[in-house]
């Protein structure tokens, strides 16, 4: 089970939503244990005294043009340790702050109003199945949305850090090779002084000519002398 904070001013919208999502969970396998809130300062609170996994925010809380409360409790959100990395959806009339909401507060997606059922059940359901990501500024300055368990090995590049993905190659310079370590989980590590890999994405390995071979990757990546096979790799051999 998720929980699952909704966050939208008005109260017959708060509801209706909340009713979509508890027909959502009499189809899913994963079901989303519900709390809405009609004000900023009630979602506040409630976080407060209880952790939340998921966020659906009404980006504009009142009828005011250039009203963007939704957005500011968002940028609360990512403040916070905890949530850094929570998916947001964010359901709007107002299509002026996607920019925003990708860019800035990289949302997991955003719902227009009007919205259907379907719209947003197809939305809940990616979000009951997402995968846990990093947010990427790449060379063009865009963001890209990487899932962790398609990442198998970064590669200090020069000036750049090389992506390498299951799904592509991309560079950025949004990182150095030390500051993402520390924001990786513990399936990656640093195996030699240019390369991180995905001990998960491991298919062979060679410490008597210290390489590591990753699947379905051409390249083989170098290891280090001072690294240790049964310390590091130990579930992988």
């Amino acid at each position: 089970m998720k929980n699952l904070l909704i966050l939208e001013d008005n109260l017959e919208h708060c509801r209706q939503l909340a009713h979509l999502v508890q027909l959502y969970n009499s189809e899913s396998d994963i079901v989303f244990d519900v709390t809405a809130a009609t004000s900023v300062t009630d979602a506040a609170n409630w976080l407060k005294k209880h952790p939340a996994d998921a966020f659906l925010l009404d980006i504009s809380m009142d009828n005011t043009p250039g009203n963007n409360e939704g957005i500011a409790f968002a940028r609360y959100l990512r403040s916070t340790p905890e949530y850094q990395k929570k998916p947001i959806l964010f359901i709007t009339a107002y299509g002026s702050f996607l920019p925003e909401a990708l860019n800035e507060l990289h949302c997991y997606a955003f719902l227009m109003k009007p919205y259907t059922k379907e719209d947003l059940f197809r939305q809940l359901y990616d979000l009951s199945h997402s995968r846990e990501e990093l947010y990427i500024k790449n060379r063009d300055n865009i963001y890209i949305r990487c899932p962790l368990d398609s990442l198998q090995y970064i590669q200090a590049n020069g000036r750049y850090l090389k992506y390498v993905t299951t799904d592509g190659v991309f560079y950025s310079r949004q990182y150095t090779l030390n500051g993402l370590t520390e924001k990786l989980p513990a399936d990656f590590v640093r195996c030699h002084k240019s390369y991180v890999i995905n001990k998960k994405q491991i298919d062979n390995c060679d410490f008597v000519n210290r390489y590591i071979e990753l699947r379905d990757c051409p390249e083989k990546i170098p290891v280090s002398r001072n690294i240790k096979p049964d310390a590091i790799f130990e579930k992988n051999l």
